[in-house]
């Protein structure tokens, strides 16, 4: 099954890093994969963030850049497009998961046999 984790993301950054080393460290036995929707962030932001994820490898990542700034909303239906299947979870670029987020989520979609849920930190 692939996990395509999908991330909203203005000028920040400085917490990519910490992002997608919480989604390296997620338990279970699926694929991932990383969106990120870039709403037309300040260039250097851009090529620092470019810059970061050339060199990965452990799973793949896209970067969805936009000229325009479009807001959140707009700016994550364009990851969506880019998701090449399996489940979709979105997170914020500033935010982190705990190793067991993914393995649970995929967990209460099965035992629900629910196509949508969503969780509050």
């Amino acid at each position: 099954m692939l996990v395509s984790y999908v991330v909203t993301f203005y000028n920040k950054f400085e917490f990519i890093s910490s992002l997608i080393s919480s989604i390296e460290t997620q338990e279970g036995n699926f694929e991932k994969q990383l969106i990120i929707a870039d709403d037309c962030s300040e260039e250097a932001e851009l090529a620092q963030l470019k810059d970061f994820v050339a060199g990965y490898d452990l799973f793949p990542i896209k970067i969805i850049s936009s000229s325009q700034n479009t807001g959140p909303a707009q700016c994550f239906n364009r990851g969506l497009e880019a998701v090449d299947g399996g489940v979709v979870i979105a997170i914020d670029a500033d935010d982190v998961f705990v190793p067991s987020a993914t393995s649970y989520y995929l967990e209460q979609m099965q035992t629900h046999s629910a196509d949508f849920i969503y969780g509050r930190g």
